[in-house]
């Protein structure tokens, strides 16, 4: 399956380089380029013998536009069938990249390694287009000619194309961006957890071990001895009482700590 996420990527790499994909050289080269890999793919699944096809929301765009390429193209809803038959087979092409993508980058990590190429190549790209535009000679790359009523931008013969492209690429860092700030913040968080949990642990082994935790402030000395011949019923009736007044006293110290930090707060902006 590498070998077929690698040619995933160099597909996607040449058809942004190839002006866009635009030309009808770059297509075909991108539609047999994904056929092949659709042939590879199904070959390496039938010599393990096993098919775990995943199922996916990204296909339901793509087969949406085939649907309505195919209705156009069979009921006679075309005005120009010989087009409506190219994009039908173009369109067909884009399903079969997006199911191989789906089949192949299936692990977080590798989901990750997509994202990351993706990223890496709209900054390259808008880096070149930046070079180019302040160098232009009215050449693609400095030496593809270009009809007379093009607007390059980058590697693409519509600067619309180029918005199209960056439109694409860049939620994608965005996305990762806010996903590791959001990992950050849960495992400081699950720290702060962690700790707090230690400490009152480690409190309470001691106060077990030494025996002067008392329920004013949280257990009295009374029942941390408790002894054998106590009456069941009065038992729990006093452990419901230290619960409650434990409850009240945490409460209580909250309040007390929240007023305190509002006074300090309060005195330091005067």
């Amino acid at each position: 399956m590498s070998a077929i996420r690698i040619g995933i990527c160099s597909l996607l790499a040449f058809a942004v380089l190839a002006d866009g994909g635009v030309p009808d050289w770059s297509t075909a080269v991108l539609e047999i380029g994904t056929a092949l890999l659709f042939v590879l793919w199904s070959f390496v699944n039938v010599r393990q013998r096993q098919m775990d096809v995943r199922s996916s929301w990204l296909y339901l765009p793509v087969l949406g536009l085939i649907a309505f390429c195919v209705a156009q193209k069979f009921f006679g809803l075309s005005a120009y069938p010989y087009a409506t038959k190219i994009e039908l087979l173009k369109w067909i092409a884009y399903f079969a990249l997006v199911f191989l993508a789906v089949e192949s980058f299936r692990s977080a990590a590798q989901l990750e390694t997509l994202s990351i190429f993706l990223v890496s190549l709209g900054f390259v790209v808008a880096l070149f287009a930046i070079a180019q535009h302040y160098t232009f000679n009215g050449k693609l790359y400095w030496f593809v000619p270009l009809p007379q009523s093009s607007e390059p931008f980058g590697p693409f013969v519509d600067r619309d194309h180029f918005a199209g492209f960056v439109e694409l690429t860049a939620p994608l860092g965005l996305a990762m961006l806010f996903k590791r700030n959001v990992a950050r913040r849960e495992s400081s968080a699950r720290g702060v957890i962690h700790r707090r949990a230690s400490c009152g642990a480690r409190l309470m082994r001691f106060a077990r071990r030494h025996r002067w935790l008392r329920v004013r402030n949280l257990v009295p000395e009374s029942h941390i001895a408790a002894p054998q011949h106590r009456d069941p019923a009065t038992f729990c009736i006093r452990i419901a009482d230290d619960s409650v007044r434990s409850i009240c006293f945490l409460v209580r110290r909250q309040r007390n700590d929240a007023a305190i930090r509002n006074t300090d707060g309060q005195q330091h902006l005067a």
